[in-house]
C-alpha cells in the first residue's frame, strides 16, 4: 500500500510539475513521509523508540520545511532567499543525526564509538572537500548576498556532508546490515543524492522534477523503515565485527583525496585556495593517526586479554576435578589437562587407566565417535584399581578430528563415584526398610516373580507366611513410638534367625512381616514349620525401656499349590486375617472358600468412599435417661449405613474401615452436623426440652484432624446449638494418641461449654492420670461390666468405677441396661443414668421426638458437676 501512494504522488507530481498540482503532490508525499514514520513508531520497542522517533522528528521538520517554503513561495509569488523552512531544515538534519548516532551506537563499547566518530569526520571531511569548490566556496565569494544568508547556504552542504560520513559508517558496520537499516540507508542516500545533485545542476530546470522526486523518495524509506516487523532485527541489534581490509583502508584512502584533487586542479589549469586541503589533510592525517593508534592499543589490550585468559583456563583446569583429553585417532594422548595427571600417571594410552571389565564399553563408544565426527557420545566406566576402591568416571567423548584447530578426538572425563555411591545406597534403600534393614514389598514382590520363574523352570515350590503382630498400636499408643520402634527391630533379628539363606524376610510396612520360602519341594510343609517357629519365638518377652512386652501375631500363609505366584501375597494376606479374626494364635492356610469375605470387605471398602455425597448415612437416636426420676436427659447420635445392596450396616462394621481409610473425617463431620441440627430442632420445637444434651462420639482421626475444634464451633453456629447441649464421646485409646495436642484441643472445647465424655471406660488401658490430665465430664461404664449384675451380687469393679466418678465428680452413665434388675442396683449403688433397651432401642428421628412428647424431660447435669469441681 505504501509502494502503490508513492508511485502515485511521484507520477503525479511528474506529470504535473511547475503547476499547483504538481507542488500539491510534492507536499503529500513529504507529509505522507512524517504521517508515516509517526504511525510505524507504535511498532518499536520502547528500548529503541527513543532513537527512532528522532528519526521520525527529523522527517517531520522537513515536511514543515518544505510546507513553510512552498506556503512563501505561493504567498510573495517567489522562493524565499532564507526563511523559516531553513530553521525546520537544519532542524531536521540535527534529529536526524542524533537518532542515526543512538541506533550505531546504542549499547556499544567506548571504543568502537570513538572509532565510529573518528570514521564518520574522516568521510565528512572527504565529502567537504569535494563540494567545497562548487557548493561552500562560491557562496562565500558572492557579494551579493549577507554573511547570515551565506552562514545559511554554506551550512547545507556541510550537513549534507557529516550526514553522507554517517550513512558510509551505518553501511560499513555489519550490525546495521538488516532489512530495516537498508530502507533507512537507501532513504538517505536519495536524500543526499538529490541535495548534491542540487549543489551541481541547480541551473538546470530539467532537473528539477527528479531532484523532487529523489527527495520525495528518501523522506518515504526513512519514515518506512521506522516500521519494526517481528522478523526483522533492529539496526542496534550487536553483531561481532572484525577490522578487516575495508575498514583499514577506510582510515587511509581518504589521505588520498587531497592528493588526487590538488591533481585534478592542477590539470585542468584551475587555480584553488590551497588552505581548505591543507587544512583538511592535516585533519585527515590527525584522525589516521588517532585511528591506527587506537588499533594498535586495541590489538596490545586484546593480546594482554588473551593471555590472561589463557593463564585463567590453565588454573582453572589444573584445580578442576574434571579431566580433559585429547587423542589421536588410534586412542594415544596427545594432550591432558594439568589436573588429573595423576589418574593417567606416564600411561600413553587412554585405555591404559579403564577398568578391565568396562575397557570393551570403552572402547565400543570411542569407535562409535570416530565413525560419527561432531557428535556426542557418552559412557561410565571405572578406573583401574589403584588401592582407594573404585573410581566412577563419566566419560563424553566428541570426535574433531576434522577441526583443523584440534585434529584430535577430545574426551572430557568426570568423576561420578559420589554419585555412584549415593545411587547405590540409594536404591538399597528404595528395596530395603530403613527401620528393619529387611527388603520391602518391592523387593519382596521381585523375588516372588523370579522364584515362580525358578520353580516353573526347575519343579521346586515356594509358599509365603504373612504376619501381622497383634495389639501392637497399643505398645506405640502406651510406650511410645519409639519403643514400638525397637520392638519391630527386634522381632526381625529374630525372625531372620528362624529362616533359612535362601528365604526372603520382608517388612511390608507398620507391623507387618512376610517370609518368603523358596527353592524346596516341599515348601508349603516348610512355611507351616516356619510358622510354628515364629509362634514360639514371640512368646519371649521383649525388653524395651525397662519393661517386657509380650507380643503374638496373626499368621497366614499361601503356596504355589493353591495359588498362582502373582497372588500369593494377597492370598497370604487373606489368611492372615482370617487367623486374625478367629483369634487363637494359630497360623491359617489359605482355601479359595475365604475369597467371599475379602471381596465383602473389599467392596465396602470402595463403597464408602462417598456415602455422604449419595445420602447413605442415617442417624438413630438411643435415649440416656436419669436412673432416679426416671426423666428423659438425652440421646446419643448412632449412625448407620443404608448400603443400597446389603441393607443396614452397622457402625462395628463400617467404622473401622474408615478409620483406616481416612473416610471417617467426612462420615463424622456429618454425624455432628446432622446431630446438632436435629438437637436444634426439638429443642425449639420443645421449649421443655432446652436442658437436653445430644452425645456425638468422636473417632481418633476426628479428634487429630487440626480443623476439628473450628467443625465445631462452626457446626454449633450454623445449626444454632447452645454449645453446653453437646456431648462429644471418645474412648480411652482416642486420648491416649498424642496426649499432648489432644488435651490442648479438648481444653478448648471444654472452654466453649462442650461436654466430654469417656466411652467403655475400664476396658482399656484404664488410668487415672487420664481423667486427671484431660477435662473429662462424664463417665461411661462399658455394658460388659453391667451385664455382671446378677441377683444379690454386684460386681466389684463397677462398684469401684461407681466410687471413682463420685470421688473425681464425674456424671456416670451405665451402658446395655436391659432388665430392670439392673436398672435397680446401679440406681442403689448412686449411678446417676443410663442408657440400654430397658429404656428404648436406637430411635429414629421421628420416634425419638415422640419421647419428648410421652416422657418429662430432664437436665444431664454434667455442667452443675464440672462448675462445682475444684480446679
Amino acid at each position: 500500500m505504501v509502494l502503490g501512494a508513492l508511485a502515485a504522488v511521484l507520477v503525479v507530481h511528474t506529470a504535473a510539475h511547475g503547476t499547483g498540482v504538481g507542488d500539491a503532490a510534492y507536499l503529500i508525499g513529504n507529509t505522507g513521509a512524517a504521517a508515516l514514520g509517526w504511525w510505524a513508531l507504535g511498532t518499536v520497542d520502547r528500548a529503541r523508540r527513543g532513537a527512532w522517533r528522532l528519526i521520525v522528528v527529523g522527517v517531520t521538520a522537513n515536511a514543515l520545511a518544505e510546507w513553510a517554503w512552498q506556503v512563501h513561495t505561493w504567498t510573495a509569488g517567489e522562493p524565499p532567499t532564507v526563511s523559516t523552512a531553513d530553521v525546520f531544515w537544519i532542524v531536521s538534519y540535527l534529529a536526524l543525526f542524533a537518532g542515526l548516532l543512538q541506533l550505531l551506537h546504542g549499547g556499544s563499547s567506548e571504543r568502537r564509538d570513538i572509532d565510529g566518530l573518528i570514521d564518520m569526520a574522516v568521510m565528512g571531511i572527504v565529502a567537504v572537500l569535494l563540494v567545497w569548490p562548487y557548493a561552500i566556496e562560491t557562496v562565500f565569494a558572492d557579494d551579493t548576498v549577507s554573511r547570515g544568508v551565506q552562514a545559511v547556504w554554506v551550512s547545507y552542504p556541510i550537513l549534507d556532508s557529516i550526514l553522507f560520513g554517517l550513512v558510509l559508517r551505518a553501511l560499513a558496520s555489519r550490525r546495521a546490515r538488516t532489512e530495516t537499516s537498508a530502507l533507512l540507508g537507501l532513504g538517505a542516500i536519495a536524500w543526499l543524492g538529490a541535495d548534491f545533485a542540487y549543489m551541481f545542476v541547480a541551473s538546470a530546470p530539467s532537473y528539477s522534477v527528479w531532484l523532487d522526486n529523489g527527495w520525495i523518495v528518501g523522506a518515504v524509506l526513512i519514515g518506512a523503515s521506522v516500521w519494526q516487523r517481528a522478523d526483522r532485527q533492529p539496526l542496534d541489534e550487536r553483531a561481532p565485527e572484525r577490522v578487516g581490509v575495508g575498514r583499514i583502508a577506510l582510515g587511509f584512502l581518504p589521505l588520498l583525496v587531497p592528493a588526487g584533487l590538488e591533481t585534478w586542479y592542477f590539470t585542468h589549469g584551475d587555480e584553488i585556495n590551497p588552505w581548505p586541503l591543507l587544512v583538511a589533510t592535516a585533519a585527515l592525517l590527525a584522525l589516521g593517526f588517532a585511528r591506527s593508534l587506537r588499533l594498535a592499543r586495541a590489538h596490545d589490550r586484546a593480546r594482554a586479554e588473551l593471555e590472561l585468559r589463557e593463564r585463567y583456563y590453565e588454573t582453572l583446569s589444573r584445580h578442576a576435578s574434571d579431566a580433559v583429553l585429547v587423542l589421536d585417532g588410534r586412542g594415544h594422548i596427545r594432550h591432558v589437562s594439568p589436573s588429573p595427571t595423576a589418574v593417567f600417571g606416564d600411561s600413553t594410552q587412554a585405555s591404559g587407566f579403564v577398568h578391565p571389565d568396562d575397557l570393551e564399553l570403552a572402547l565400543q563408544t570411542f569407535a562409535q565417535a570416530i565413525e560419527h565426527p561432531g557428535l556426542v557420545f557418552e559412557c561410565e566406566v571405572r578406573a583401574r584399581p589403584n588401592g582407594d576402591g573404585v573410581s566412577w568416571y563419566a566419560a563424553r567423548i566428541i570426535s574433531l578430528l576434522h577441526d583443523p584447530n584440534v585434529e584430535g578426538v577430545v574426551v572430557n572425563l568426570h568423576d561420578v563415584t559420589e554419585r555412584k555411591v549415593l545411587s547405590a545406597e540409594l536404591e538399597h534403600r528404595a528395596f530395603h526398610d530403613a527401620l528393619t534393614g529387611l527388603a520391602n514389598r518391592a523387593l519382596l514382590r521381585d523375588r516372588v516373580e523370579h522364584a515362580a520363574e525358578r520353580a516353573e523352570r526347575t519343579g521346586g515350590g515356594l509358599a509365603l507366611v504373612y504376619l501381622d503382630l497383634d495389639r501392637f498400636k497399643l505398645v506405640n499408643d502406651t510406650l511410645g513410638h519409639d519403643a514400638g520402634d525397637e520392638v519391630l527391630r527386634e522381632i526381625a533379628r529374630r525372625l531372620r534367625r528362624v529362616v533359612r539363606r535362601s528365604d526372603t524376610v520382608a517388612r511390608l510396612g507398620g507391623d507387618e512381616f512376610a517370609i518368603l520360602v523358596e527353592d524346596s519341594r516341599h515348601a508349603r510343609r516348610e512355611a507351616e514349620h516356619m510358622a510354628e517357629r515364629i509362634v514360639e519365638i514371640l512368646r519371649t518377652p521383649v525388653r524395651v525401656i525397662g519393661r517386657d512386652v509380650t507380643m503374638s501375631a496373626s499368621i497366614g500363609i499361601a503356596s504355589d499349590l493353591e495359588s498362582p505366584a502373582a497372588s500369593l501375597l494377597r492370598h497370604a494376606d487373606v489368611a492372615m486375617y482370617r487367623a486374625k479374626d478367629a483369634g487363637d494364635g494359630v497360623p491359617v492356610l489359605y482355601d479359595p472358600s475365604m475369597r467371599g469375605g475379602v471381596a465383602e470387605r473389599f467392596e465396602l471398602e470402595t463403597d464408602i468412599f462417598g456415602v455422604v455425597e449419595r445420602n447413605e448415612l442415617r442417624l438413630v437416636y438411643q435415649p440416656v435417661v436419669a436412673l432416679e426420676t426416671g426423666a428423659l436427659v438425652g440421646f446419643e447420635a448412632l449412625v448407620r449405613w443404608d448400603h443400597p445392596g446389603r441393607g443396614t450396616i452397622g457402625p462395628d462394621t463400617f467404622i473401622p474401615i474408615a478409620e483406616a481409610n481416612g473416610s471417617i473425617v467426612p462420615i463424622g463431620q456429618w454425624v455432628l452436623r446432622e446431630a446438632c441440627r436435629t438437637a436444634s430442632h426439638w429443642q425449639r420445637a420443645y421449649p421443655e426440652a432446652r436442658g437436653m444434651a445430644i452425645t456425638v462420639n468422636v473417632s481418633a482421626r476426628q479428634l487429630a484432624h487440626p480443623d476439628f475444634v473450628d467443625d465445631v464451633e462452626r457446626t454449633l453456629a450454623e445449626t444454632g446449638l447452645a454449645a453446653g447441649s453437646l456431648v462429644l464421646e471418645m474412648t480411652e485409646t482416642v486420648l491416649v494418641r498424642d496426649a499432648v495436642t489432644t488435651a490442648q484441643r479438648l481444653r478448648v472445647l471444654h472452654d466453649l461449654g462442650v461436654g466430654l465424655a469417656i466411652d467403655d471406660f475400664g476396658t482399656g488401658y484404664s488410668s487415672l492420670s487420664y481423667l486427671r490430665q484431660f477435662p473429662v465430664d462424664i463417665l461411661k461404664i462399658d455394658r460388659s461390666f453391667v451385664s455382671g449384675i446378677t441377683g444379690a451380687e454386684f460386681p466389684a469393679i463397677l462398684r469401684g468405677l461407681l466410687d471413682l466418678g463420685r470421688t473425681l465428680q464425674l456424671e456416670t452413665i451405665a451402658e446395655g441396661v436391659e432388665t430392670e434388675q439392673e436398672r435397680d442396683r446401679l440406681r442403689a449403688e448412686g449411678c446417676g443414668f443410663a442408657q440400654g433397651f430397658l429404656f428404648a432401642t436406637p430411635l429414629d428421628a421421628a420416634e425419638a421426638e415422640l419421647l419428648l412428647v410421652e416422657l418429662e424431660p430432664g437436665v444431664l447435669p454434667w455442667r452443675r458437676a464440672r462448675e462445682s469441681r475444684p480446679a
